[in-house]
């Protein structure tokens, strides 16, 4: 799925971005591995690989939890303390008849205290999600 997005958004200085983001159309029990990257405007790269769950609320409204670890590269963009940054994310999408969802997405990002900063950065994403099947 591609999502644009504003990075930073609960902060001053956010910048927009764009996240690209594959998830595996196989589950375990509704969970799926990731794998997903963002860039922002101000040249700030993440790249991260994890899992998500997706929880069915009806059968056209999901929300969806995910967890991931990646690296993060600052750029010009905002300084995270750490090149290690965990992602969790929270989702909220209706599901179309062609399997394809349309959602937004909220992301936290910050490195859980492992360098002398932990700032941690916010993200809303709008995306449309296409299945690949």
């Amino acid at each position: 799925m591609v999502c644009p997005g504003i990075f930073n958004v609960t902060r001053t200085h956010t910048s927009p971005m764009l996240q690209l983001e594959y998830r595996q159309e196989l589950s375990f029990h509704h969970i799926r591995p990731l794998v997903a990257a963002f860039a922002t405007t101000r040249g700030s790269l993440y790249f991260c690989a994890g899992a998500s769950v997706d929880l069915f609320f009806s059968k056209y409204f999901v929300m969806t939890p995910s967890f991931a670890p990646g690296m993060y590269y600052r750029g010009n963009g905002k300084h995270m303390g750490f090149p290690i940054e965990f992602r969790s994310a929270i989702e909220a999408a209706v599901c179309l008849k062609n399997r394809s969802r349309i959602g937004v997405q909220f992301q936290h990002i910050s490195n859980a205290h492992l360098g002398h900063r932990n700032p941690g950065a916010n993200s809303l994403l709008f995306y449309y999600a296409m299945s690949v099947k």
